[in-house]
């Protein structure tokens, strides 16, 4: 009976952030700079001061209690209100109900403002921990460290914005060294790294030392730049290398293909009771084209193909004429590829070629850009297999191949120059072919010449003519 009338008790926990103590901690707001031994880098003592740090931000909770109506009492409140109204019994219904509701919603609504409450508190503290971190950022110290030199240069915000300019701006100078400490210094760094600097090097490296640390910078940079030019020097070499055996073993597979083809025929021909007409029509194409020599045809079928080589206009050449026209063909190739990677790698005009060819000098020489790397491995194979040419038919003088070696683009050259060097080129290995072929018994050819005064006149002339024209200036293009 007695529970009846005890008035019931609600709690619920209310939680939040709140700030925490602050703390002091030691900052750096200095440094002094002190003598070393021999050969050290400076020491540099930090000065300290004392900063405080605001408290940390924490979760807290605290538990609220709520007491409620007595069940007794308002069950009794609600008896006289619902039947003891003034209209009537049973009039008070609806306001007993609507009582009992309210006494239902009491203790949420209480619960409800005490955590909103605590929300509001917590906002406030994480805005009040914002504007602290933006004053603690705006006053802490500016500090720079010079790691060449050791020079330390320390702002302080507060003391400016106070107007305090000396004491706003720390700087620490380090020990400058003597000429003496730095010649022995560097004498220390040739033992340590087992290089040997010349007396010139030492002296201007010494009489532009500040300190050890940017003595030392300075010693390695020159030790390093020595050691670099003699890596360039072997990685130059050594691609050189590379790109001489890429083309020995492209042209020693073509070779080798161009044999087995030949090889492949003839042995076809001569297993035939009665080669077809196809077949033998394929011969005399091949030694037309100075891909088979006059030694190689089958004694059966030699007048026969002797007949249709002469009656398309073609002449029969000797074993080393067929290989030098070879050769020949490898210096079309070796154009061929100059002219795709020139006409990528010098695509500048010709106000801008100094610039370009500097910079693509460089990239060739470290090997960066892989095109004008391959440029310039292609210049070097022209020389030596167009001297192959001269030494076994004599077609080519030296004065021709080196001529030709000046025709080859080089990088960085403008697009315009690019592509006159390259007509110049083909058409010198044409003269050089057309040579090997009047030496076999072919006519001379028709060429449309234009002098360097710019006068044009049409002619037909030998492949010496042409060279010697060329020679003089002149540029030709064949008339067909």
């Amino acid at each position: 009976m007695g529970d009846l009338f005890k008035r019931p008790i609600y709690t619920r926990e209310i939680s939040g952030l709140r700030q925490g103590q602050d703390v002091s901690y030691p900052v750096f707001t200095g440094a002094n700079v002190l003598p070393t031994a021999e050969g050290q880098p400076p020491e540099i003592i930090p000065t300290l001061g004392t900063e405080t740090m605001r408290g940390q931000l924490m979760p807290y909770s605290r538990t609220e209690s709520f007491k409620g109506a007595s069940p007794g009492l308002a069950a009794l409140a609600d008896f006289l209100t619902a039947f003891g109204g003034p209209r009537g019994f049973g009039s008070g219904i609806p306001i007993a109900a609507e009582m009992q509701q309210q006494r239902n919603r009491a203790p949420g609504l209480f619960f409800q403002q005490q955590q909103k409450e605590a929300d509001v508190g917590t906002q406030r503290t994480l805005q009040m921990r914002q504007m602290q971190r933006q004053e603690e950022q705006d006053n802490k110290p500016l500090i720079s460290i010079n790691q060449e030199t050791g020079r330390v240069v320390v702002a302080h915000p507060r003391r400016l914005q106070a107007g305090d300019i000396a004491g706003g701006i720390q700087v620490v100078e380090p020990k400058k060294m003597t000429a003496e400490d730095a010649h022995a210094f560097i004498k220390g760094l040739e033992t340590e790294y087992g290089v040997k600097l010349t007396p010139p090097q030492i002296m201007a490296l010494a009489e532009s030392a500040d300190n050890p640390k940017a003595l030392r910078t300075a010693v390695l940079k020159v030790m390093g730049e020595q050691g670099k030019a003699a890596q360039d020097t072997e990685r130059q070499a050594k691609a050189e290398e590379k790109a001489a055996k890429d083309w020995e073993n492209r042209f020693e597979l073509e070779r080798r293909r161009s044999e087995a083809n030949m090889n492949r025929m003839l042995t076809m021909l001569n297993a035939a009771n009665k080669p077809k007409e196809d077949d033998i029509q394929a011969l005399a194409d091949e030694v037309a084209e100075g891909r088979v020599p006059q030694e190689n045809i089958p004694q059966s079928l030699k007048a026969q193909v002797i007949s249709r080589v002469r009656k398309g206009g073609g002449v029969l050449m000797t074993r080393k004429q067929t290989e030098s026209f070879q050769k020949a063909g490898q210096l079309e190739r070796v154009v061929d590829e100059i002219e795709r990677v020139s006409l990528q790698v010098n695509t500048g005009k010709p106000l801008m070629t100094p610039l370009t060819r500097a910079q693509k000098e460089t990239a060739a020489f470290f090997g960066t850009d892989e095109n004008a790397v391959r440029l310039k491995a292609a210049r070097a194979q022209l020389g030596p297999i167009a001297r192959g040419i001269s030494q076994e038919v004599g077609v080519l003088t030296d004065r021709d191949i080196q001529r030709a070696e000046v025709a080859v683009p080089q990088v960085g050259e403008s697009a315009a120059a690019t592509k006159a060097k390259l007509s110049q080129l083909k058409t010198w290995i044409a003269l050089a072919k057309q040579g090997i072929k009047e030496q076999a018994g072919a006519r001379p050819q028709k060429y449309e010449i234009t002098m360097p005064d710019g006068s044009k006149t049409t002619g037909t002339i030998t492949a010496a003519e042409g060279l010697r024209l060329q020679d003089a200036g002149a540029s030709l293009r064949k008339v067909e």
